[in-house]
C-alpha cells in the first residue's frame, strides 16, 4: 500500500477520508484542533506552522502522497485574524510542498470556491480568481505554493454537507441542529454554490491521490443553488418541517468577512476524468441518510 500523510485528518472532512482510506493506505493522520480520536492510531498532533515538527513527521513517515486538508476555513476567523490565518493556511502549505518535492512525492491540496468574486457563475477551473475575503486569498496564495509542483492537484471545493465523524461541524449540520430542536433557519435565498456531500469529496480525493492526473478541478455537487434550495431539499429527504426554515437575503447577515454571492462551480471536468460520480443534491443527500443509518 502507498503511504498516505493526511494533514487535518480529525476535522470534519478528514473524518470522511480516514473511513475511506484506512483500509487502502498506508496512512498517518495528523490533528491541531480537534482530538485524536480514542482508540486510533496512526494519528500524531501536530502544529504545521512548526517547521521543525513538520520535518521531523515527514523524516518520521516519508509519505508517497501528501494530503493537505488542514487549514483556518471560517471566514469570520480569518478576517479577525488574517496573521493567524497566513500563517496557517499560506506558510504551512509552503513547507508541506517543499518536504513534498524533497521527497517527490504527490500532492494533492484541498483549495475553495471563494478564490472567486461571486460576479459570475459556474466557474471552470480557468476563470479568472479574484477573492474578496481573507480566506479566499491565502487559499488562492497556498494554490500559488502548490501549482509550483510537478505532481501535484488542487481540488476547488464547493459548500460541504454532512454528519461529522469526528471534529469539525458542517453547514447542514446547523441546520439539522436547528431543526430537531424546533427553531427557524434563516437561509439565504440570494448566494449560489454547487453543495458537495463529503463523502463524495472523500471518494475524489482518495481516488486522485491514486491517479495520475495533476492541475486544478473543481469539485462540488451537479446543482447551483441556493442554501434555502439546499434547506428545502434537507427538509424532504430527512422529513423535518420545511416551515421552519426563513429566507433571508445576505443584506440581512451580520457577518464579519464578505461573501461573494454567486461561487457554483462547473464540474464537467471532474465528471469526465474520475471514476468516481459526482453526485447530485439529492444523491448526496440520500447517501449521507443511508450512511448514517448503517453506521
Amino acid at each position: 500500500m502507498r503511504k498516505l500523510l493526511v494533514t487535518g485528518m480529525s476535522g470534519f472532512l478528514g473524518g470522511f477520508v480516514f473511513s475511506k482510506a484506512e483500509s487502502r493506505f498506508d496512512y498517518l493522520g495528523t490533528c491541531h484542533t480537534y482530538a485524536t480520536p480514542v482508540n486510533f492510531t496512526n494519528w500524531q498532533k501536530i502544529d504545521l506552522t512548526n517547521s521543525y515538527h513538520v520535518s521531523e513527521l515527514v523524516r518520521r513517515f516519508p509519505a508517497e502522497v501528501f494530503l493537505h486538508l488542514a487549514a483556518i476555513s471560517n471566514l469570520d476567523d480569518c478576517e479577525k485574524n488574517p496573521e493567524r490565518a497566513h500563517e496557517v493556511n499560506v506558510k504551512a502549505t509552503v513547507r508541506l510542498v517543499a518536504e513534498a518535492r524533497r521527497l517527490n512525492a504527490r500532492f494533492i491540496y484541498v483549495s475553495t470556491d471563494m478564490v472567486f468574486d461571486g460576479q459570475k457563475c459556474l466557474y471552470r477551473e480557468d476563470a479568472k480568481t479574484n477573492p474578496i475575503s481573507v480566506y479566499g486569498r491565502t487559499k488562492l496564495q497556498a494554490e500559488a505554493a502548490v501549482q509550483k509542483m510537478e505532481n501535484a492537484v488542487i481540488v476547488r471545493s464547493a459548500l460541504l454537507y454532512g454528519r461529522p465523524r469526528f471534529g469539525g461541524n458542517s453547514f447542514s449540520m446547523w441546520v439539522e441542529n436547528r431543526l430537531q430542536q424546533g427553531q427557524v433557519v434563516p437561509l439565504f435565498t440570494d448566494q449560489f454554490r454547487s453543495p458537495i456531500y463529503a463523502g463524495n469529496l472523500a471518494d475524489i480525493l482518495l481516488e486522485l491521490c491514486e491517479s495520475d492526473f495533476t492541475g486544478i478541478l473543481h469539485a462540488g455537487g451537479t446543482n447551483r443553488m441556493s442554501r434555502y434550495a439546499f434547506g428545502l431539499q434537507l427538509c424532504e429527504i430527512f422529513g423535518y418541517d420545511s416551515s421552519l426554515l426563513k429566507p433571508i437575503a445576505m443584506t440581512e447577515n451580520s457577518s464579519l468577512a464578505p461573501r461573494p454571492r454567486d461561487v457554483s462551480l462547473n464540474v464537467d471536468k471532474a465528471i469526465t476524468i474520475l471514476k468516481t460520480d459526482i453526485l447530485s443534491t439529492a444523491e448526496g443527500l440520500r447517501r449521507m441518510r443511508n450512511e448514517n443509518k448503517a453506521r
